[in-house]
């Protein structure tokens, strides 16, 4: 696996819907939905809500109001972690927008409370020519912005509309953080690295985060996990709470769309690992005509009447959709973190079982994701894995988890790890033992499994008698 000089941790993420279909996740009976999400927000109309009208215009200018402090900083927080009762928001792969828990919500406070100085009005963009785009957020900035009866979203829209983003509205700032042709490893450049430029040149308290259309051409997932996280950290680090967005199909080559589901896992279990705002723009935009996509099948296309026009002929097109699920996550996060209103969604429950040979966690959706950091491990059961002809030393700290399956699937499983962490995949069968191992690598495991029940184990290796432990993101197709 491609390792960087460095470490970093992975912190502990309507009618259109209608369309989709979950075939791709593997909805079947062998993976049982643990629990209902509260709706995490569609495209249809919101009602007219008056008290929360009457408050976005006492606070227009996106200060915080008292009982949140000042500038987007959360009354006491408390820890992320407090208990069973307050576990962290599990992100579903069948969402538009990422649960808001109260769990979720101290993850921005914390992230907020690394720069208290940074504006609750101001947000930064950040991606690809995408992003660049004039059709991205710029119409927020006239009068051609068609809410059809959104207009709880009206107190954002006035708040960032008077930000201040060095001279000039977030709307309409050209930031120093896109670029066409860019991918996510292009932002990290430059010194200090460009995202900082645009973090110190405006303060924002938020950002919208966007890549990959140009990094899935590459064909390296390590690769991209690697600069998404940096990008999330380099941010968040800094007070600034990202809004990560996936990315729209790739009609242009469908060797690159085929590649969009491991993708977007990786983006949804990098945000969840962080308990921050993830948006599955991809998945709505794949239900419209042409994918929502212009002339090239890239880039997205936008309304004859602009690209706000959030009507249902207008939400036809690929930009009126980006920009008003933009929006909606932003007006979720600014509610939550700089207005202090009670976030909207309801604790998760904490994931069953410990990681362990004798209660493993369960893989009990499609696509599956998990961040786990072996140092606090506490099986060490198996050293070497001998159905796999494999010497290597796996002596660490490892997890178990357990996949059942109803029919035949073919199953990939990835796992990303950064810097002096080295934690390998293994694919065992039900007895969970050395020998029934059937597949391991570094990073990937790809094959036909047939019915039944199967075990992976995340281990350690170990080198030179040094346990090489630390987090890791898992990721199961």
């Amino acid at each position: 696996m491609r390792r960087l000089a460095h470490s970093y941790a992975f912190s502990l993420t309507g009618a259109l819907l209608a369309a989709l279909t979950l075939a791709a996740c593997a909805g079947d009976d062998a993976f049982p939905t643990t629990r209902a999400y509260p709706d995490a927000g569609t495209l249809d109309a919101t009602a007219d809500d008056a008290a929360v009208m009457a408050r976005d215009a006492a606070t227009p200018d996106g200060s915080a109001s008292d009982a949140a402090g000042p500038d987007g900083a959360a009354p006491d927080a408390g820890a992320l972690d407090a208990g069973p009762a307050d576990a962290p928001a599990r992100y579903p792969a069948d969402a538009l927008h990422s649960p808001l828990s109260p769990h979720v919500a101290r993850a921005l406070a914390r992230i907020a409370a690394n720069d208290p100085a940074l504006h609750g009005d101001v947000f930064a963009k950040v991606g690809d020519s995408i992003t660049v785009s004039t059709s991205f957020l710029q119409c927020f900035a006239g009068t051609r912005v068609v809410l059809d009866g959104r207009t709880g979203l009206s107190g954002t829209l006035a708040a960032f509309g008077a930000g201040d983003a060095a001279g000039t509205t977030p709307y309409q700032r050209t930031t120093l953080a896109a670029g066409v042709g860019w991918s996510a490893s292009h932002v990290l450049t430059g010194a200090p690295p460009l995202v900082v430029q645009e973090v110190d040149a405006v303060a924002p308290r938020f950002a919208v985060v966007m890549y990959g259309t140009n990094d899935i051409g590459a064909n390296n997932p390590v690769g991209y996990a690697d600069d998404m996280a940096n990008l999330l950290d380099t941010l968040t680090e800094r007070g600034v709470v990202p809004i990560v967005s996936s990315f729209p199909p790739r009609d242009d080559d469908a060797a690159a769309d085929a590649r969009i589901p491991l993708y977007k896992a990786i983006l949804r279990g990098l945000a969840e690992a962080r308990q921050i705002p993830y948006v599955d723009l991809e998945r709505v935009l794949r239900a419209l005509p042409g994918h929502g996509l212009g002339p090239d099948n890239v880039h997205p296309n936008q309304a004859p009447t602009g690209a706000c026009d959030f009507s249902a002929a207008g939400l036809g097109y690929g930009y009126d959709v980006r920009n008003l699920v933009t929006i909606e996550a932003l007006d979720r996060a600014r509610r939550a973190l700089v207005v202090g209103e009670s976030p909207p969604d309801a604790e998760s429950p904490p994931r069953m079982g410990d990681g362990t040979s004798a209660s493993p966690y369960l893989v009990d959706t499609l696509p599956f994701t998990d961040v786990r950091n072996t140092t606090y491990a506490t099986e060490r059961l198996r050293a070497t894995y001998s159905g796999c002809s494999s010497t290597a030393d796996e002596s660490g700290a490892e997890y178990v988890y357990r996949l059942t399956l109803s029919t035949p699937r073919h199953i990939d499983a990835w796992v990303f790890d950064r810097g002096t962490v080295d934690v390998d995949v293994h694919l065992l069968d039900a007895t969970g033992a050395v020998a029934g191992c059937v597949a391991r690598n570094d990073s990937h495991v790809s094959l036909d499994l047939a019915a039944g029940t199967w075990t992976l184990v995340l281990d350690t290796y170990a080198s030179g008698g040094v346990e090489r432990a630390g987090e890791y993101l898992l990721v199961v197709l």
